[in-house]
């Protein structure tokens, strides 16, 4: 394996272990799960709202959580 692959795979091993990256994923699936539904009318509403979710399942699941005081 080389550096860039192993450097990936500590650092999503290392984001599966903050609750951010789990609520970011459970966020990231059920915005997409709004895409295939919508109908003709209401169809762009959900796409944006689909669209916005993932970006902010995303963001959750790339942010850092901060480590409390000592």
């Amino acid at each position: 394996m080389n550096v860039v692959a192993s450097g990936l795979l500590a650092w999503a091993l290392a984001r599966l272990g903050e609750k951010s990256t789990w609520a970011g994923l459970a966020g990231l699936v059920a915005s997409m799960a709004f895409l295939p539904h919508a109908d003709a009318d209401a169809a762009v509403l959900q796409q944006i709202g689909a669209i916005a979710g993932s970006i902010a399942s995303i963001a959750a699941i790339l942010h850092q959580e901060r480590k409390a005081p000592k």
